[in-house]
């Protein structure tokens, strides 16, 4: 029976977990990542890409310290991908360079104006600059360009698993036995890492009962109902500002398998139980773009909608950290939730710290697992939709 002694062995199959993986190996740690399922994860996914910069702090007024960390993500992740970062992203790419931030006439004043294009870098665009066919919808009102780039979520997860392919392997994870310590027994394989880290979202749970954690890990679902209409009457990737500091609505369009473009919409309207009544997400939906387009002619879209759980977790004090990665050790186990995608490389950074905290040190290992099965990718949650008159 063969025996794997890896620094670091990662759970988990999203960008959470990815991002981990590849940042601990660059920085010379022999890690591995397993996943149960195809890559991508439910939540990340789920996604609808934005790379967040900070819009709901400027618009509630709170320039906090997670503000400004928020702030940052998105150039780490652009220097990735320009071969420039601490991983390598270099063939990934972005829909949009900056999200737009739609808002009504009259809402562009005082403390907001300041805070989005001044400590958020915002820039004001005229109606030259804004996107097109928004000058045929009746909008009224301020667009926006923030510093929030859009990725493409299923083609990132492909060029991570495209250069860090070797070290991804799919298992089954109900196969997998604890023996004692961190010793596992998957198959006929055996592993000894000096570290185990789960970033897996809600299976977290799962790892926290192989190794008998139960007791100390809890996690919080924040449910949400997301929408599409199809075909896409163009081409945007907006916030609409409403009177919170939430957006009424934010619209990213994609591609279906058989190239029609969707709008995929979530923000407040998104808001509610997964179980709640399709109707009343699409009544929400027609009201926010009536608000923001009303000459644009909805009649013959169709709709669908998508459940999703935004899982978080707490931490090694048993807090849920608000708007920031979330890890909780206990021993030489990490559990680890980024809370949003856009914070993946900070979570990556601070895994590093804990693990040196640890005492464990990069062995520089390459080993190159040949065992399991080579990951495969899971398709866009958007191609499996069942579609309505809107």
């Amino acid at each position: 029976m063969a025996e794997h002694n890896p620094d670091i062995l990662i759970f988990g199959g999203g960008v959470a977990a990815l991002w981990s993986l590849a940042y601990l190996r660059e920085q010379g740690y022999d890690a591995l990542l397993l996943c149960n399922e195809p890559l991508g994860g439910w939540q990340t996914l789920s996604s609808q890409g934005i790379l967040h910069a900070g819009l709901k702090y400027a618009l509630s007024g709170a320039i906090s310290p997670i503000a400004m960390h928020i702030r940052n993500m998105p150039e780490l992740w652009l220097n990735c991908m320009n071969g420039k970062g601490a991983i390598n992203l270099k063939g990934a790419h972005m829909r949009l360079q900056g999200q737009n931030l739609l808002v009504p006439a009259g809402l562009m004043a005082g403390p907001m104006n300041i805070a989005l294009q001044g400590i958020f870098g915002a820039q004001k665009l005229d109606a030259q600059g804004w996107p097109a066919a928004l000058d045929k919808t009746g909008f009224k009102g301020h667009v926006l360009r923030l510093k929030e780039p859009v990725l493409d979520v299923p083609q990132t997860i492909a060029t991570l698993h495209h250069h860090y392919k070797d070290f991804i392997r799919q298992i089954d994870f109900s196969h997998v036995q604890r023996l004692a310590d961190n010793r596992l027994q998957i198959g006929s394989e055996i592993f000894n890492p000096r570290c185990i880290i789960f970033a897996a979202g809600a299976g977290n749970l799962n790892g926290a009962a192989l190794m008998g954690h139960e007791s100390h890990i809890k996690i919080r679902r924040r449910p949400l109902l997301m929408g599409f209409l199809k075909p896409a009457p163009f081409e945007i990737y907006a916030h609409l500002l409403g009177y919170t500091d939430k957006p009424l609505a934010t619209i990213t369009t994609h591609v279906l398998q058989d190239g029609t473009m969707c709008w995929y919409i979530g923000g407040q309207v998104a808001e509610r139980s997964k179980e709640d009544n399709p109707n009343n997400l699409y009544s929400a939906m027609k009201k926010a773009l009536y608000q923001f387009f009303p000459q644009l002619d909805l009649s013959a879209l169709q709709a669908a909608c998508l459940p999703v759980d935004r899982v978080e977790g707490t931490d090694t004090g048993g807090n849920h950290p608000p708007d920031e990665p979330s890890i909780n050790a206990i021993g030489s186990v990490i559990y680890a939730w980024p809370t949003k995608m856009t914070f993946a490389p900070l979570l990556a950074q601070r895994l590093e710290k804990v693990i040196q905290q640890m005492g464990i040190s990069p062995s520089g290992g390459g080993h190159v697992y040949t065992g399991y099965a080579t990951a495969t990718l899971a398709p866009p949650p958007w191609n499996n939709l069942t579609w309505t008159k809107f």
